[in-house]
């Protein structure tokens, strides 16, 4: 079975979402932050992006903990399978086929969903959107630092031959190659029709 992997910005609900799915399919859940936090050995207080954002941030500042991080899942992706992962890189890195859920959230409806799930310890609004821009700030920096790609601009994940997949004939393809559009024989390419103006 197919194993997936959520990506969207911090608090769009990736989290929330993999949760559910994986409870609903019967599927494992592995969370990237769950990892992180294990790779830094940071104890996982009730709001570690508030109380250590800037040790986090200065333990990952020279790349080696988010390689470890990703190496990690990649692994996972590759020995297992009926998992859901929720993590940033993994649906654009995963060198084993995954389905691929991008969840799209504005900054607005990801500070009140940062505020919301703080529960019983909740912080002012302004505070919850300071430490989204700043994760975005960074993993912005970070994606286009060791991928290559802006995370902001490319929500496009790979597709077949895009990253290290194999086409539809089994063929290794590379990054930058991309397979030609499929169209199953005797089907025509859809085309968009608007209606005629009244």
């Amino acid at each position: 079975m197919t194993s997936i992997a959520f990506a969207g910005l911090t608090a769009a609900g990736k989290t929330t979402h993999a949760q559910r799915l994986a409870a609903d399919l019967g599927y494992d859940y592995v969370s990237a932050t769950d990892i992180l936090f294990e790779i830094l050995r940071v104890p996982r207080d009730a709001q570690p992006w508030f109380n250590q954002a800037d040790a986090i941030s200065a333990a990952r500042e020279d790349g080696a903990v988010d390689a470890e991080l990703e190496s990690r899942l990649v692994d996972l992706a590759r020995t297992s399978d009926r998992v859901v992962f929720d993590s940033w890189a993994l649906a654009w890195i995963c060198p084993v086929p995954v389905l691929r859920i991008w969840i799209e959230s504005d900054l607005p409806s990801r500070t009140r969903k940062c505020l919301v799930s703080l529960g019983d310890e909740p912080r002012p609004l302004a505070e919850c959107e300071g430490v989204l821009r700043a994760k975005d700030n960074y993993n912005r920096a970070m994606f286009r630092r060791r991928h290559g790609f802006d995370l902001f601009t490319r929500r496009r994940f790979p597709g077949p031959g895009q990253g290290s997949h194999r086409d539809r004939a089994g063929r290794r393809r590379g990054p930058g190659k991309p397979l030609p559009p499929h169209v199953p024989p005797g089907h025509r390419r859809p085309h968009l029709h608007r209606p005629p103006s009244l």
